[in-house]
């Protein structure tokens, strides 16, 4: 992480960027009205694009503006596509006896988004979430692995006023 963006976000912002130059560079150009003509052939210029096709004009700068909207347009649509995210953590244990320990690859599933991670070695988790139509509400499945009998747990995901989620549980476990 850059600046606490993440790789996604620095290429994103860095399309923006450029995109933003070549539009200004070729605004610019084009309201100079410079024509280029092929001096080989005394034709307009042509370039194609994969997928777009070919395209010719007597103004270059009106590449450099179509590439440009491209680079500005295309990131931002993306985005604004891309749903909200909520951030669900918690700490699950297990009772052995008297004894509380943590273990790591145990499964926590997210409901309705069907999204799931591992426990780390400490027993906490971390998970983001597609944010669902309002007063949906969300579920966690938990899931120890290799345990006789298989054990299980579906509780309530808890959210703040802020958006943040947590489940917490303790399995009580034999140790089998």
């Amino acid at each position: 992480m850059l600046f606490g963006l993440s790789i996604q976000e620095i290429v994103v912002l860095a399309s923006v960027v450029i995109g933003i130059v070549l539009l200004t560079g070729s605004l610019i150009l084009l309201f100079k009205e410079k024509r280029v003509i092929d001096p080989a052939n005394r034709d307009q210029i042509a370039i194609e694009l994969p997928l777009l096709g070919k395209f010719k004009a007597n103004f270059p700068a009106a590449f450099a503006l179509i590439i440009g909207a491209g680079l500005v347009g295309y990131p931002l649509w993306k985005t604004l596509e891309s749903p909200d995210m909520l951030f669900v953590s918690g700490k699950i244990q297990l009772h052995q006896g008297k004894t509380v320990t943590t273990m790591s690859g145990i499964v926590i599933s997210i409901f309705p988004s069907s999204q799931s991670t591992l426990t780390l070695a400490d027993g906490s988790y971390s998970i983001n979430v597609p944010k669902s139509g309002k007063g949906v509400t969300y579920q966690a499945l938990l899931h120890l692995p290799n345990s006789k009998p298989p054990l299980f747990h579906l509780d309530v995901v808890k959210f703040t006023p802020e958006g943040q989620g947590n489940v917490d549980h303790t399995f009580d476990w034999s140790g089998k």
